[in-house]
């Protein structure tokens, strides 16, 4: 279960990366079942590394900071500072309560599954792999294994690639709740507490957002 979900997206000229894109996401993840669980995010990429992830700093309070800078239309957000070749198939790493594992090609996920410590290792079914393959070609999925019985805020994930379209902020969710591929045809019962969910797309960004 998740809630309080915060999720930010803006770009940036980098004077070393270019044109970039910066996500944040931020929730209270809680483990209703047996055992592992993992959430999935689609990332519009090509290129995400675990050096592309960002320090969230030691309080972890940068989206809530900025959730209260647009709420009040006051706070003055100029201040927070976002820090900044051949990869394997598939990159196993740890990020504050996650192991994440980075793949071009979900499909190769299930084989790195052995990396991540047995109390984090979901069962994921291969058919949800095969529709983030069929349905989100070229982009990055990033597997964000996590347990932990009750809700637990994790630090935000923050990171920034280049994108495959520089006019198109992704703001990565997509709900199902059967562990399997999700039917884009069904409708889906979301957090009824909708004031729980806030999105920060890039208010000086003409970009679309999806």
């Amino acid at each position: 279960m998740f809630s309080g979900t915060i999720v930010y997206c803006g770009r940036q000229h980098h004077p070393e990366h270019g044109l970039i894109h910066v996500l944040g996401y931020q929730n209270s993840a809680a483990n209703l079942a047996d055992g592992p669980n993992a959430m999935l995010l689609h990332l519009p990429t090509r290129q995400l590394t675990p050096r592309h992830f960002l320090s969230a700093g030691r309080t972890g309070d940068v989206l809530h900071r900025m959730v209260s800078a647009v709420e009040s239309s006051a706070a003055d957000v100029e201040g927070i500072a976002w820090m900044s070749t051949e990869t394997p198939t598939v990159q196993v790493f740890d990020h504050d309560v996650y192991t994440v594992l980075l793949a071009a090609d979900p499909t190769a996920i299930p084989a790195a599954l052995r990396q991540v410590p047995p109390h984090r290792r979901p069962d994921l079914d291969p058919d949800l792999l095969r529709f983030y393959a069929d349905h989100f070609p070229d982009h990055t999925i990033a597997v964000c294994c996590f347990d932990n019985a009750d809700a637990q805020r994790a630090k935000p994930l923050l990171l920034w690639y280049p994108p495959l379209d520089p006019d198109r902020l992704t703001l990565p969710a997509l709900d199902s709740h059967t562990g399997g591929a999700p039917d884009l045809d069904t409708a889906v019962a979301v957090d009824p507490d909708r004031r729980d969910n806030t999105l920060l797309p890039n208010p000086a960004s003409p970009s679309r957002v999806q």
